[in-house]
């Protein structure tokens, strides 16, 4: 969906996302560590919502990062009614 570019609501997502990604930079960089593996890590978070990763939505599994994973949970795996999830948690928000 297209919405004008001056207007400052359509950019709220995008503004949101691109100030967590700065702040782990900020954060990773004062303190003398890698900000793509701070990067990986918040990627690697679950949300409590979905109770699934970003990574794992996109990718069917679980990435490799600093914190030992068991091989198991390295397998790809289809979460299921992802779509759903996101709704219920889009309308508790909503409410």
């Amino acid at each position: 969906m297209t919405s004008f570019p001056l207007y400052p609501k359509s950019k709220g997502k995008a503004k949101s996302s691109v100030k967590i990604a700065k702040n782990l930079f900020k954060e990773s960089l004062k303190d003398w560590k890698d900000p793509l593996l701070a990067l990986l890590d918040q990627r690697n978070t679950l949300s409590e919502e979905i109770g699934s990763s970003p990574v794992q939505r996109l990718m069917s599994r679980r990435t490799r990062g600093l914190v030992p994973t068991a091989t198991t949970m390295l397998k790809p795996k289809v979460e299921e009614n992802v779509r759903d999830k996101i709704k219920l948690w889009k309308q508790k928000a909503k409410h």
